[in-house]
């Protein structure tokens, strides 16, 4: 609530909102606190897998070294998305001087997204990223930019990381994948 409001809800005539922010400041010891945003909150599971394939890329970059680090090509997708959260004023909220700053989940979107394949292929806007755009991007987009820039990962095992979304493990893909070894 604002000063005002609590003012206006105690229903005392003399009580101003100046008066109200004095009494909850100097008084109660009391600050208003911004939220922190964060993108999203992880379950224990997901906690516990992220860190169990951190093990197992650790374990393999200690029997293979730099050699294993040379080989990957990382392919990641993000949406740019455009959000409205709530303001600054609405996001505050009354709490000790010596609280920490609350956290505060990111929901509302607006209609705006566009999927940006970070590798080298920009998708536009309205496009899903489907097994067969994926698949087409392996093959026409990433394999000729690695064939340009890294030529001699197609001479050894090329380690693909990507995430598992759904497009990434079908049988379209995987085929692509499997060709180009």
């Amino acid at each position: 609530m604002t000063c005002a409001e609590i003012a206006y809800a105690a229903n005392i005539e003399s009580l101003s909102a100046t008066i109200v922010y004095r009494i909850i400041t100097t008084m109660l010891n009391k600050r208003k606190i911004l939220a922190q945003w964060v993108p999203h909150a992880l379950i224990d599971a997901q906690k516990e897998k992220r860190v169990s394939v951190a093990r197992t890329l650790l374990d393999r970059y200690t029997r293979e070294g730099e050699r294993f680090l040379r080989r990957i090509v990382a392919i990641d997708e993000t949406w740019i998305l455009d959000y409205e959260p709530e303001s600054k004023q609405q996001s505050t909220k009354w709490r000790a001087t010596t609280s920490s700053r609350p956290t505060k989940f990111r929901r509302q979107q607006t209609r705006v997204k566009q999927l940006v394949i970070l590798v080298c292929n920009r998708v536009s806007v309205g496009t899903t990223v489907t097994r067969e755009t994926y698949a087409q991007f392996l093959s026409k987009a990433l394999r000729p930019r690695i064939r340009k820039i890294r030529p001699e990962l197609l001479a050894r095992d090329v380690l693909l990381l990507h995430n598992n979304a759904r497009p990434h493990l079908h049988d379209a893909v995987l085929s692509v994948i499997d060709e180009y070894g």
